[in-house]
């Protein structure tokens, strides 16, 4: 039992350090912008919460930078 306690914890660690993150922040122009964090490896996770937050709007790529394994993108919603 005490190995499945182990193995779940594990499970969702690794799952949620995989999702891509968001914040809201605003532009040098004082427009709203979203920063959104994502593990290198998987970019994907990153457009695809860029096209959650912004929905059927669609969004501009205002940067997009890499540090280590992380890869960050700031975004506009149209």
């Amino acid at each position: 039992m005490k190995n499945k306690s182990i193995i779940y914890l594990f499970s969702i660690i690794f799952i949620t350090s995989c999702a891509a993150t968001s914040k809201d922040i605003y532009l040098q122009s004082g427009q709203k912008g979203i920063q959104i964090s994502c593990h290198s490896s998987d970019i994907d996770s990153c457009y695809s919460k860029a096209g959650e937050q912004c929905k059927d709007r669609g969004y501009n790529i205002i940067s997009r930078s890499e540090k280590n394994s992380n890869t960050k993108l700031v975004i506009a919603c149209r």
